[in-house]
């Protein structure tokens, strides 16, 4: 079987195994799942051919909702991580950009492209809370350090506003005290005065995407 790219195998999988239409959101959720597939070490021609397979033996349930991993052993969740594969991120932070596409020229003169399939952004894997306080004292590298007391107070915010939204609370907290030249955060509790700020960039990313 000829190797296809991301996107030829996700609308391959979508038109011929599902016997759909391809949408955009089905396409992109189908590529992220493809791209965590490719990390764990299968190739597409081997994805491809376990749907043959499975489907040469097996009737779709057409009451059953597929994913194309679905066939595939389901890791079980890493401890302390608080990315949910099935969730859309819009920070960079959260997201994995997609490959470079690269050129090369052969002998002949003849160009070819790279990577053209894998074009979606995909979230990242593992983000933990330690991660979070990280980040917060990357960008508020002169506040004092209580780890014990920092984490307690963005655990307590990240049930508040949820991982993505709270990097953005973040981000939004760090612009304004830079710009207008105010005293960094004593604790972290301080900047969610500046959650209106943060949902605004919030919605413009999201009016983006869309």
């Amino acid at each position: 079987m000829a190797q296809m790219t991301a996107r030829q195998l996700g609308e391959w999988w979508i038109e011929e195994i599902c016997g759909q239409e391809v949408t955009r959101d089905k396409l992109e959720d189908t590529i992220r799942r493809l791209v965590r597939l490719r990390d764990k070490g299968y190739s597409s021609a081997q994805i491809e051919q376990k749907w043959v397979e499975y489907v040469s033996g097996n009737e779709l349930d057409s009451e059953k909702e597929y994913h194309i991993d679905s066939v595939f052993p389901q890791e079980k969740p890493i401890p302390g991580n608080l990315i949910d594969p099935n969730q859309t991120y819009l920070h960079p932070r959260l997201l994995r950009m997609p490959e470079s596409i690269v050129s090369s020229m052969d002998k002949d003169g003849i160009v070819s492209h790279h990577n053209l399939g894998n074009w979606v952004i995909v979230p990242i894997q593992l983000f933990t809370l330690d991660d979070l306080v990280d980040y917060y004292y990357e960008k508020f590298p002169g506040v004092y350090q209580n780890k014990k007391r920092d984490t307690g107070a963005l655990k307590f915010l990240l049930d508040r506003y949820g991982l993505d939204m709270l990097l953005f609370v973040i981000d939004a907290a760090m612009r304004f005290i830079e710009g207008e030249d105010k005293p960094q955060p004593k604790t972290p509790f301080e900047i969610a005065n500046y959650d209106d700020e943060a949902r605004r960039a919030y919605d413009e990313k999201m009016n983006f995407k869309l």
